[in-house]
């Protein structure tokens, strides 16, 4: 039986491209750098990833056709994120935290930051990637206590985060 992809394995997918596409550029001013350049790599280190996927399970050609279609999106957002002098430092970045606790007990907190920014000042901002519909991301954020993913990682960095905030890949 061959499994249909879920939502979950387009975040995997999204997520491992956007990793090899960040590690290919560096730190670079994509504000600087043509769109349509920047969107041809993009897609070609889609391509190595979903290619095989595809060979395996023909049904994730769905979820590469719906990738294709946010690449101009994500380049155009990449742009003007990079015009107000934010530059990708890491991605998918592990970190460990261990919080004592009453009674000489411990917890070890563990999470992985999708990408950390950073801008000539020094200031870092926290980006996590979403594969869902930004109107339902401020939601989530307007309630008390139900989406604490932010505060966890910049708990994560130390508090080293002067700003975090979320990347939605839906096209709403």
């Amino acid at each position: 039986v061959i499994e249909l992809p879920d939502k979950r394995d387009f975040g995997e997918a999204l997520h491992s491209v956007l990793k090899r596409f960040h590690d290919a550029w560096g730190g670079a001013a994509f504000d600087t750098l043509d769109a349509a350049m920047l969107a041809a790599s993009l897609r070609r280190h889609a391509g190595t990833l979903f290619a095989p996927m595809t060979q395996r399970s023909p049904a994730m050609l769905a979820l590469a056709r719906r990738f294709d279609g946010l690449v101009d999106g994500y380049v155009d957002w990449l742009r003007r994120h990079a015009a107000e002098g934010w530059r990708c430092t890491a991605g998918e970045v592990k970190r460990r935290l261990p919080l004592p606790l009453d009674g000489g007990r411990e917890i070890t907190l563990h999470g992985r930051i999708d990408r950390i920014d950073a801008d000539a000042s020094g200031s870092q901002r926290l980006i996590d990637y979403k594969a869902r519909r930004a109107d339902s991301l401020k939601t989530l954020l307007t309630v008390p206590g139900e989406d604490i993913q932010l505060a966890f990682y910049g708990l994560l960095l130390g508090g080293a985060a002067d700003r975090a905030m979320y990347v939605s890949f839906e096209r709403a």
